[in-house]
């Protein structure tokens, strides 16, 4: 993880999406994306991504691990929710909160409901066909 910064970017991932509402992780890993993308295409290359081909470690894995590891801290809270969109699929998904203080319960941020989010716009090599 080291030559990445994953915990430092993937909490400023998670910052630059909210600070006051549970968000899916599928849009922290977008945010990573739009933030990092040189380092994240290289991770996608690396490690695949499921919107590619379905594979039992992929960036995705990766990252959530990298926000795991925050959690330990409380700078970074999580729970486990419906998950939504292009992750539906799992259906329940982690979600994470800027600590220490958990938002409210009813504030929340889905892939499902955010205007725009599909992981082709993020994920290089995705097919058309997803």
């Amino acid at each position: 993880m080291g030559q990445y910064h994953l915990l430092n970017e993937m909490q400023a991932a998670l910052i630059s999406v909210s600070r006051t509402h549970w968000v899916e992780y599928g849009l922290i890993e977008r945010a990573y994306a739009e933030r990092m993308p040189d380092d994240f295409a290289a991770l996608v290359d690396r490690y695949g991504h499921t919107a590619i081909a379905a594979k039992q470690y992929t960036v995705s894995a990766l990252l959530s691990g990298a926000l795991a590891r925050l959690t330990k801290s409380a700078e970074v809270l999580f729970c486990w929710d419906i998950a939504t969109a292009s992750w539906a699929y799992n259906g329940k998904i982690c979600w994470y909160a800027v600590g220490p203080t958990p938002p409210d319960p009813a504030a929340r941020l889905s892939c499902g409901s955010t205007l725009g989010y599909d992981v082709r716009t993020y994920v290089p090599g995705v097919p058309e066909v997803f």
